[in-house]
Parts: structure tokens; sequence; C-alpha cells
């Protein structure tokens, strides 16, 4: 798949951030999303120590204009999700900056925990939701166990001319 615009992650973890990097250090354009505050500062000062060309959004319509723009052929969110109040919202969003084909790389966190009061309990079945826009299931077997509970996902974007909502 050719590179439209590149990545773009949204994330609170450190390890996105390192992700996010690597990306960046591969020659792949790479965009991060995020409030502005402590960890959008973090994240534009190593960008910037480690000469990476990131672009930095912190509003919904400038992340919109610029998927209409280039696209983004891989959206990764990680630990943002269960925080959120309006799943299904979101992810309506952030799979519409998805380009056709491209990947969107996300986890939800089912529920509170004694661990994770934080945590939002969304009562969504995602891959009926992502399937419902054109999302085809991209995970693998280990992310797959019928034992375990659905927490990771990878869903591939209808490609152009495909059914999507």
């Amino acid at each position: 798949m050719a590179v439209a615009f590149g990545l773009l992650l949204l994330a609170a973890a450190a390890a996105s951030l390192a992700a996010r990097r690597i990306q960046a250090r591969r020659g792949q354009p790479a965009a991060y999303y995020d409030v502005e505050g402590e960890t959008m500062r973090f994240a534009r000062h190593r960008a910037q120590c480690q000469g990476l060309a990131m672009e930095f959004f912190s509003t919904k319509e400038a992340l919109a204009q610029a998927a209409r723009q280039r696209g983004f052929d891989t959206v990764f969110s990680f630990d943002v999700l269960e925080h959120l109040p309006d799943l299904p919202g979101e992810l309506r969003f952030l799979s519409s900056l998805v380009s056709p084909g491209g990947l969107f790389v996300f986890d939800v966190p089912a529920g509170s925990t004694k661990a994770h009061p934080m945590h939002l309990n969304h009562n969504l079945n995602v891959l009926d939701f992502m399937r419902s826009r054109g999302f085809k299931d991209e995970r693998g077997a280990l992310l797959r166990l019928p034992l375990r509970k659905e927490e990771k996902f990878v869903f591939r974007a209808p490609k152009s001319g495909e059914i999507g909502e």
C-alpha cells in the first residue's frame, strides 16, 4: 500500500509515543493527536530533540481536514477510548480518518476494575459496530482466543468502491 500520509496515533501511553517515533524514523510521515497539555508538550519535545518531522493536532476539526487532504494509512489508538463517554461516536470519527484499505488498530478495555476505576463500560459490540461500517476484522489468532476478553482490535478499512456505512 502506498503511503498517502502515514500514521496517526492517538495515545496517552509512553509506549505509544515510542511507536510514533519509530514510524517517523522509518521515514513514514507521522502525526499525533491529543489534547493540549503535558503529554502533547512531551511528544513535541521528543520529536524535536530527535529531529523527527511530525505533525501535531489538538482539535478534531484540524485532524479531519488533514485526513481529507492526505488521508491516514494507519490509525492507532491505545489507552484512550475507554475514557471517552461516546465510544460509537469516537469510533465513527476515527474510522472516517482511515484511508481506503488502511488499518485502524485500537484497544477498548472493557469497563471499570479495581485497578482502573476510570475506565467506562461501553456495552458496545465493537466487532459488529466496525463491520457495520464496512471494516474487516484483521486480528491474528492470538487476539481471537475464545477464553480471552476482546479488548484489542485490528480492522481494515473498505477499499474505494466497497460498501460501508
